[in-house]
């Protein structure tokens, strides 16, 4: 759990030397762990060097996800039907992530404001790591037109998303578990986007769009993109369209409605800057994100 917990919170580099160490202690897992180290993805790569060969690598993916799958000789037959250009838009959203998680609150508002006259809304909360729901997983089912939960194994998931024709898919976020990312790469939908809840490409041949904002990226987004030394950080200002395998979408909003918080219990309103030794009378600004994405 450590590598899982570091690759959160973003020192990279130290989260696969524990899932080294994990798969050492653990031989019976060793595949699992050494699978979870090839999947990792960084939240920001260290150079357009280390961009370029990530992409490369994922050249492997389509024979990797062929080898963890049963024979299916009905495969073959699973076509991709859109649904009726008359008909409201059949759209999915997949994500492990549909809980009180950065995901969960900055999706639900989007989900609950979609124009049910012209979409269908389904979503695929991916239950292979964490089963149990919570408060917001509850809001997602009740307002979604379908709710379903997906199989554990990628096999039965896929077919479930291929006989639903689905005219989109929608995958938040893609890079913060191995199993989705490797869902990702099965074509579902003729449409499959994600947002930027992992701000980097997926460099993902079945991902269609990258689904971002204005406000998200630099000035000089759509020049062309300039060789980084090694050892210079690649820092999210610094990433131009051609860094990424997708097209990309800028809305001129943020693309996002977060879900209002509850208020605060009387015990917490008695938390007063002086008692967290924060200066009274200056303006305080916050930034809760690990320091790769300030």
């Amino acid at each position: 759990m450590m590598g899982v917990f570091l690759d959160e919170l973003g020192p990279f580099e130290e989260s696969l030397r524990f899932f080294g160490y994990a798969a050492r202690m653990c031989p019976g897992d060793s595949t699992t762990l050494e699978l979870r180290q090839l999947l990792a993805v960084p939240v920001v790569f260290s150079s357009q060097n280390e961009l370029d060969l990530f992409i490369a690598e994922l050249k492997i993916y389509p024979s990797l996800t062929s080898s963890f799958e049963p024979q299916n000789p009905d495969r073959s037959e699973e076509t991709l039907i859109p649904g009726d250009d008359h008909k409201r838009r059949r759209v999915g959203f997949i994500s492990s992530w549909f809980r009180s998680h950065s995901v969960g609150k900055l999706l639900l508002g989007v989900v609950q404001n979609l124009d049910r006259a012209k979409f269908h809304v389904i979503i695929y909360r991916c239950v292979h790591f964490l089963r149990d729901g919570d408060k917001i997983s509850e809001l997602f089912k009740h307002t979604a037109d379908e709710y379903v939960e997906l199989p554990e194994t990628q096999d039965p998931a896929v077919h479930i998303l291929r006989q639903a024709q689905l005219d989109i898919a929608i995958f938040p976020e893609l890079g913060m578990d191995e199993w989705t990312v490797l869902l990702s790469h099965h074509r579902v939908a003729p449409i499959q986007c994600v947002f930027w809840g992992h701000p980097i490409t997926t460099g993902n041949p079945n991902i269609d769009y990258f689904i971002s904002s204005e406000h998200f990226v630099s000035d000089n987004f759509d020049e062309p993109t300039e060789s980084t030394p090694v050892n210079e950080q690649l820092k999210l200002s610094g990433y131009r369209r051609s860094s990424f395998s997708e097209q990309i979408v800028l809305f001129r909003g943020l693309s996002t409605i977060f879900t209002e918080p509850n208020p605060l219990t009387i015990e917490s309103r008695e938390i007063t800057r002086s008692r967290l030794y924060l200066p009274t009378n200056r303006r305080l600004y916050v930034c809760p994100q690990v320091s790769a994405l300030c």
